[in-house]
């Protein structure tokens, strides 16, 4: 009988891993929200498709009642998170299942910003000064002693998502008044201007096999295997690195694009991979590694399909295709030649494209 490797995706992304499973021989099962049903999934990859709400793809119990109804006539060897809102609650199911992967606790450390901050800093790595917001005595002393401005972060939200940056106390009450009891699932941290990078990894039996860094253009700790997002600042201040946080998943907004025509590594199918291979008992090998540099440029349009004919150099060798978004990616064997595109373009899509607009009440957040 063929794997039988279960899916949840609260974002369309992931595709690659799904295909790849598929290849492998594996019988496939999503589990997405109703509204992301008429996406492009790669269908033919797929041997069951469900939907749910999007909020019951988070709640209990009904997520698990879902899940272990299709248990009852399947035999589920894997649950996999596509995406980061998802890493808990698939925690939560392989805790309900005695399933091998990452648990409950150990998914702390990969989304609760607290969690990942204590324990980065336990083990000696450089991290923004902070405090729980929990105890106001403490919360007292960290303002006297720490500069502002601060940063009041949610401990699990995606990217920038809710972050406020705040420069005195006298800021920081009001919002923790508004937050009420919700207060507690944030973190007040010291705000540090400088440059942001992500580095992307592969991690198989405790040993991290690949890993690519890349500087965003503005601004594995107890992991067995799979693949992780860690963000890092260096710090203009004193020059030094701070760990800011760490994601097991691939990481979003086309960097797992970025990453592939860079060095030739699928970060979804080599998930996938090392995946099958852990539930076979077989040894996995990452795949040989090209050496290239690449820049990606993102951007909001004005225009629903924005005509990028304009936009021909050799170099690009990727274009988004997204309704009101314009994006590429670029590479070369030259770095100064992908800086010196990068720039161009940053500067050439702001003036023929780019546009803003403000999250709605009520909205999904943006995937990160």
């Amino acid at each position: 009988m063929p794997p039988t490797i279960l899916c949840l995706a609260s974002y369309f992304k992931g595709g690659a891993f799904i295909e790849e499973c598929k290849r492998q021989g594996c019988h496939t099962i999503l589990i997405t929200s109703q509204d992301l049903e008429h996406e492009p999934w790669p269908r033919e990859a797929i041997d069951e498709f469900f939907v749910m709400p999007f909020h019951n793809l988070f709640k209990q119990p009904e997520i698990t009642y879902a899940v272990t109804f299709l248990a009852r006539t399947r035999k589920i060897d894997r649950i996999i998170p596509l995406d980061d809102f998802d890493v808990e609650t698939v925690a939560d199911l392989r805790e309900h299942f005695r399933m091998p992967g990452m648990g409950g606790s150990t998914a702390r450390y990969f989304r609760d910003k607290l969690a990942m901050r204590v324990q980065a800093r336990d083990e000696g790595i450089p991290v923004p000064d902070f405090t729980p917001v929990l105890n106001y005595d403490d919360l007292r002393a960290y303002m006297a002693t720490v500069p502002g401005p601060w940063v009041l972060k949610p401990r699990s939200e995606a990217s920038s998502m809710g972050i406020r940056k705040v420069d005195s106390a006298e800021e920081v009450w009001p919002l923790l008044d508004e937050l009420g009891d919700r207060q507690s699932y944030y973190v007040l941290e010291k705000f540090l201007p400088g440059d942001v990078f992500h580095v992307d990894s592969v991690v198989w039996d405790k040993k991290v096999l690949f890993t690519v860094t890349n500087r965003y253009g503005s601004p594995p700790m107890n992991m067995v295997r799979g693949v992780t997002h860690a963000e890092f600042i260096r710090a203009h201040a004193d020059g030094q690195f701070y760990f800011l946080e760490i994601a097991a998943r691939v990481g979003g907004a086309n960097i797992d694009k970025l990453i592939e025509y860079a060095t030739g590594i699928n970060l979804w199918v080599e998930w996938a991979r090392l995946e099958l291979a852990h539930l076979r008992g077989e040894e996995y090998t990452l795949p040989p590694v090209k050496h290239e540099y690449a820049g990606l440029v993102v951007s909001l349009a004005r225009m629903e399909w924005p005509d990028t004919g304009g936009y021909n150099d050799p170099e690009l060798i990727w274009r988004l295709s997204k309704a009101h978004h314009v994006g590429f990616i670029l590479t070369s064997t030259s770095h100064g030649r992908v800086q010196q595109l990068l720039l161009n373009y940053i500067d050439r899509v702001a003036s023929d494209f780019t546009a803003t607009a403000p999250p709605k009440s009520g909205e999904r957040p943006a995937n990160a």
